[in-house]
């Protein structure tokens, strides 16, 4: 990792006061964390790593008079150990950050600084709303510039700084780091992407800096835009075309519109034992013919009850064209997740005209949730039954909550199934799905957000089955909840013949980071050329006087 100006670093109190304030902030946090988790036995509890020490710079005792406004300027910051992850948010959430566990080998301060604009010239880029610093200091006061592990950086922004910096395409957005003499962007990079329809960009790193959200003005776009190459430099090239270029599984070249940094230092992406955000492993794609998975009936797997009281979550890419479901019926469409002989789920056709992805239970009359989607890209799903209502969440956004009673109950005891579902029909699926979790709770929308872009444990309350499709290779499906309920990969039956060909084991794209496009002859011509010009400046970097 390069060395970086340690100025930006200064140290404001002792180390010792440092240090007491911390035990005390600690002490009390938990004093009060204690009783409200020991009474909460029913709710899901996040991660641990999703609790955060946060600790601002005014005095935390309670103040008479109306709550003032939070003020932008605080510095907030968090306490970092080398056996537990933390995460660090500002004030209004639109800059969160996940530190993983081992990101540090010893305990260490990280301060997040807000500004109001850039401290650097980042013209021809128009600015989208966010800029900020990030500080660590050991526990001598010394600055720490990279960490052990990639953490996960996800900003998310608001419309009306696009339309104040006159940013017409949100894809043109990029979290710039300040590299000593030019903004450097993070994207593209394998743990990266960009959630246009939910306003947000991730992006993971391993060091601190000044960081930015800057984008290309509507007056700025060109006919050639220009890209960065990540994971092991970014820098930039002009294609001919605008591509996403993947030569192998460690690379990825998109041709998005960005400024061109004097020199480009390098960003390692390091291997985790947990995949990190947005390495997601495996996922099952399902031929659209006979391919299914079966899992196992749903009153040994869902707590007494689950007919009131269930949650399901998954990412599913959707491919090919949809099918018209049968006379309109949202039980006969491309079965995505639900029970044989399909008595609530997840599915996928065109009825009444409109393609969807339809979450849907049936109490007597179907109540149905429309999910917009586009073909070929990921979408992670959330469907909640409890209480009466039906709710569903596509990327953790709020779809819709509408009344529904119980699920009725069949005379034969239904099996859930992914993909095909064959009762004399078949209503087959053709895509991928990936990290499908059961619930014998209710998920909140923060819950889902927390955990939408990372793997989970597997013994997370309430976790009544989880298939993280860790396998890679086989036909049986592993429950990485530790349950026990192994699914079955199936290639036709039920009367249905099959064709050779089981659901396939291939790279998952989940999380928003697979998006490949052919690899053309012109691509790599210009892959050619970057290499170059990359060996051209490294040579003037270590021989310049």
């Amino acid at each position: 990792m390069w060395f970086r100006d340690s100025s930006i670093y200064p140290i404001k109190i002792s180390r010792l006061i440092y240090l007491s304030l911390i035990c005390i902030f600690v002490t009390l946090t938990s004093m009060t964390l204690l009783p409200k988790q020991a009474g909460s036995a029913q709710q899901h509890s996040a991660p641990s790593l999703f609790i955060p020490l946060v600790m601002k710079n005014h005095s935390t005792e309670p103040q008479p008079g109306p709550t003032p406004v939070p003020d932008p300027n605080e510095t907030i910051s968090i306490l970092l150990i080398p056996t537990s992850g933390n995460t660090l948010s500002n004030l209004d959430n639109s800059v969160q950050i996940l530190f993983p566990e081992g990101a540090v080998d010893v305990p260490v301060i990280i301060s997040y600084y807000y500004q109001s604009s850039p401290s650097h010239s980042f013209t021809p880029l128009s600015f989208a709303g966010i800029s900020f610093r990030l500080t660590a200091i050991d526990e001598d006061g010394n600055p720490v510039a990279a960490l052990n592990k990639p953490f996960s950086m996800m900003l998310t922004y608001q419309e009306e700084d696009l339309q104040a910096g006159g940013i017409g395409d949100e894809n043109t957005l990029n979290i710039y780091f300040w590299g000593g003499s030019g903004w450097v962007g993070l994207l593209p990079c394998d743990s990266c992407h960009r959630n246009p329809a939910n306003n947000r960009i991730v992006a993971s790193l391993d060091f601190m800096g000044e960081f930015t959200l800057l984008g290309i003005a509507e007056d700025q776009v060109t006919s050639t835009p220009t890209s960065t190459a990540s994971p092991s430099a970014t820098a930039t090239l002009t294609p001919s075309t605008t591509a996403t270029i993947t030569p192998s599984a460690t690379a990825t070249f998109t041709a998005t519109a960005t400024h061109t940094p004097s020199f480009t230092p390098t960003v390692t992406i390091t291997p985790t034992e947990m995949p990190p955000p947005g390495d997601p492993g495996f996922a099952l794609e399902f031929d659209g013919n006979n391919d299914f998975v079966e899992l196992h009936e749903t009153d040994y797997m869902l707590a007494e009850g689950w007919e009131s009281l269930k949650s399901v979550s998954l990412w599913v890419r959707p491919m090919g064209s949809a099918t018209v479901c049968d006379n309109n019926d949202v039980a006969k469409c491309d079965n995505i997740f639900g029970d044989r002989p399909r008595w609530w789920g997840i599915s996928r056709g065109i009825r009444n005209s409109e393609d969807r992805i339809w979450v849907w239970n049936y109490d007597g009359n179907y109540d149905i949730i429309g999910v917009s989607y586009t073909s070929d890209e990921w979408v992670q799903i959330t469907m909640v039954h409890n209480d009466g209502m039906l709710t569903a969440y596509i990327d953790g956004e709020l779809v819709d909550s509408i009344p529904s009673g119980e699920t009725l109950q069949p005379p034969a005891n239904p099996v859930l199934h992914l993909g095909t579902i064959i009762t004399g029909d078949i209503w087959p699926f053709e895509g991928q799905i990936d990290e499908v979790r059961i619930w014998n709770i209710v998920l909140s929308q923060e819950e889902i957000i927390n955990t939408l872009y990372w793997p989970l444990s597997g013994d997370e309350p309430g976790l009544a089955a989880y298939y993280r499709m860790s396998d890679g290779e086989g036909l049986s499906l592993t429950d990485d909840s530790g349950n026990g309920w192994t699914g079955t990969l199936h290639d036709g039956g039920h009367g249905v013949p099959p064709d050779g060909s089981p659901p396939e084991w291939v790279d998952s794209g989940a999380f928003g980071v697979l998006q490949q496009s052919n690899f053309g002859f012109s691509q790599a011509i210009e892959l050619l050329r970057y290499t170059w010009q990359r060996a051209i400046i490294t040579l003037q970097v270590i021989f310049e006087p």
